[in-house]
C-alpha cells in the first residue's frame, strides 16, 4: 500500500527503517555524521538499490497515493502489506482493524543482527526560567514512573515510555505494540538516517532524502543517481564533507 504522493515516508519509514539493514545501521550512520562515509559510499547505495525493489510490488498509479491513501489502502483491506510505524497502531484499531499483525524488516542475509530504527517522536522538558519550575520538576520526574509508563503506553499504543528504572513494573495491554518493542530487544537501535546534524542546514538532507527517493521510485534517477543528488547537497554546507 506504498506510494510517492508524500515524500517523507519513502524516507523516514521505508529507507531508514528498511534500508538501515543494508547500509550497516548505526555504525554506518555515526561514520556518515564524521564524514568518514558518505551516501555514495557503496553501502549506501546498495540501501537505495535495495528499497528500489520495492517498487514492482507498489500499487498501480502508486505515483499520485499520499500517506492518508496508503493508510485507507491498508486499512480497508485493498492492500495486505504496509510499511509503517508504531505510531499508527491506534489508527487502525480506530478506524476497526482488529486484526493488524506486524514482522520486523528483513536484514539483508539470514543471521544479521537486525539493524532498527527506534526514532524518538516525543519528549517532554522544563524551562528553566519557569515561575512553576518545581511543579515542573515534579510532574517531569512523574514521568518516570510505571504509573505515567502504564497510562501512556495504554492509551498511545505504539508510543512508548523511556521509564529503564521501572522495567517490568508495567504490562503493555496492547499484543501488536509489544511485538514491535520485543523485537529491539538484541538488536542494534538507529535512527533516521540524515536526522541528526545532517539537516540542521538547507539544503537538508531530511528534504534531500523526500526529493531522490520519489525520483528515484518514479524512475527518474537511479539509485546511484538519487544517493549523489542527496550527497552533492550536503557537499555544500556539511563541513565534515568539505574538509
Amino acid at each position: 500500500a506504498q506510494g510517492t504522493g508524500d515524500g517523507w515516508p519513502l524516507y523516514e519509514v521505508i529507507y531508514s527503517g528498511l534500508g538501515a539493514n543494508f547500509y550497516g545501521g548505526e555504525e554506518s550512520r555515526q561514520a556518515l555524521m564524521a564524514g568518514d562515509m558518505r551516501l555514495t559510499d557503496e553501502p549506501f547505495v546498495n540501501a537505495f538499490e535495495a528499497m528500489d525493489e520495492l517498487q514492482q510490488f507498489f500499487p498501480d498509479g502508486y505515483e499520485a497515493i499520499n500517506y492518508v491513501a496508503m493508510q485507507q489502502l491498508f486499512g480497508s483491506g485493498q492492500a495486505a502489506m504496509y510499511i509503517g510505524g508504531s505510531w499508527e497502531i491506534g489508527l487502525f484499531e480506530d478506524s476497526g482493524l482488529t486484526d493488524l499483525g506486524w514482522f520486523a524488516p528483513p536484514v539483508e542475509n539470514a543471521g544479521d543482527t537486525l539493524q532498527y530504527c527506534f526514532h524518538v517522536d516525543m519528549g517532554v522538558g522544563i524551562n528553566k526560567d519557569s515561575k512553576n519550575y518545581d511543579a515542573a520538576l515534579k510532574y517531569l520526574k512523574w514521568t518516570s514512573t510505571p504509573e505515567f509508563a502504564q497510562m501512556f503506553m495504554d492509551g498511545l499504543p505504539g508510543f512508548y515510555s523511556y521509564t529503564p528504572n521501572a522495567a517490568g513494573e508495567y504490562t503493555f495491554e496492547n499484543p501488536v505494540a509489544k511485538d514491535i518493542l520485543d523485537a529491539a530487544q538484541g538488536s542494534d537501535v538507529t535512527m533516521r538516517t540524515v536526522w541528526e546534524r545532517l539537516s540542521r542546514q538547507d539544503p537538508s538532507g531530511n528534504g534531500m532524502m523526500e526529493e531522490a527517493l520519489i525520483k528515484m521510485y518514479t524512475d527518474v534517477l537511479t539509485p546511484a543517481e538519487a544517493a549523489a543528488l542527496v550527497q552533492d547537497a550536503l557537499d555544500t554546507w556539511y563541513e565534515p564533507f568539505m574538509e
